[in-house]
């Protein structure tokens, strides 16, 4: 993989994938769009999609105008994928005039053709946003997949926040998702190589054990380095993996997004002049998004490409080039893992707890 120039790193790569119906293409905040001072334009959209009965998630395209675009193409005869940049102008029709390249973007299905298969559209995020505002609705079944996107920023309070978000990649129109159908599973998995850095037991606020663990490691994307945590459930799988990598291994670890809802209970005086006191729970957005751990891949670790002080290095250079920014005004495919019993699922499905495991 090439070098990301702010920091000298690899990058360590993270997917998504989810099927479910779509919800909230009414609401205000479903699509957005933005023209900057200097004459660029944003596009954006938020898609909700139920993955179970009344759970969520909400997957991000966000595209902004820019001078070029690049295309792709198979080259049969070296069997590597040749590229082109293209002005922005050209950005619709070069596909239809060079059969065989496609642009480097979104891939977008949600229309059907004759043949009742998915019209694919190969469309930059900017202009992915707007197709799929004009063309998803509420009640559709689609199939979403794409980036893992892991980002800290300081608040108001100065505290920093860490925030776990979905760039989709890929929106498609899928066979009907019925809940309550008998064979009915959920999909909402993810995959992700980390830098290890360790496990430990969660502990609630009193400090007592809650029987999960807390996987700890490191994320690299081209201009970032970010600490990240896990939930796992399974404990001979967390203990394996504290048996078996030390410190900045790299591995590739999957699971599942799992979103739980809190019911408030509205409290109201009762008399007997005013009736019963109203039961009704009110439902919020969701207050726990967590990202469960449930295996990783033996074969994916490697332990020479990380080191504490590489990685140190490397979010020193990051504070470096934002202190520089600071200074002049600036603002800031789906991979299948192998793996034995001990390192948990290999599918990215749930496995079961061991309760009595402890190191």
């Amino acid at each position: 993989m090439a070098k990301a120039a702010e920091h000298g790193l690899r990058t360590t790569p993270g997917t998504f994938q989810m099927r479910g119906v779509v919800t909230g293409t009414r609401q205000q905040n479903f699509y957005s769009e933005k023209t900057f001072e200097n004459g660029n334009k944003m596009r954006a959209v938020n898609v909700g999609v139920k993955y179970d009965t009344d759970k969520a998630l909400y997957p991000t395209i966000q595209g902004f105008t820019r001078n070029e675009v690049w295309f792709s193409k198979r080259n049969n005869t070296t069997k590597k994928t040749d590229t082109q940049k293209v002005s922005w102008a050209q950005r619709m029709t070069y596909g239809e005039q060079n059969p065989g390249w496609n642009i480097i973007g979104m891939n977008v299905g949600l229309v059907k053709g004759e043949d009742s298969k998915n019209v694919v559209q190969h469309l930059t995020e900017y202009d992915a946003a707007q197709y799929i505002k004009e063309n998803l609705s509420d009640g559709v079944s689609v199939f979403v997949k794409g980036n893992l996107d892991f980002r800290s920023y300081t608040d108001k309070n100065g505290e920093v926040k860490r925030t776990q978000n979905f760039t989709a990649t890929q929106v498609s129109l899928c066979a009907d998702v019925d809940f309550s159908a008998e064979e009915f599973e959920p999909t909402h998995e993810w995959t992700q190589e980390i830098i290890y850095t360790g496990i430990e037991k969660e502990t609630d606020a009193d400090g007592k054990q809650t029987g999960r663990f807390i996987l700890s490691g490191y994320v690299v994307s081209y201009n970032a380095i970010e600490p990240v945590s896990f939930i796992v459930l399974n404990g001979n799988f967390a203990k394996n993996i504290k048996k078996n990598l030390k410190p900045y291994n790299s591995i590739q670890v999957h699971g599942k997004i799992e979103v739980s809802h809190v019911i408030e209970e509205v409290k109201t005086k009762s008399t007997d002049d005013w009736g019963e006191p109203n039961k009704m729970g009110r439902m919020g957005a969701p207050t726990t998004r967590e990202m469960i751990c449930t295996g990783a891949n033996p074969d994916t670790i490697t332990t020479e490409d990380f080191t504490e002080e590489n990685v140190a290095e490397g979010i020193k250079k990051l504070k470096a080039k934002e202190k520089v920014a600071q200074n002049f005004g600036e603002k800031k495919e789906e991979v299948k893992a192998t793996g034995g019993d001990d390192w948990g699922d290999s599918s990215a499905s749930e496995s079961e707890d061991d309760d009595d495991m402890i190191w």
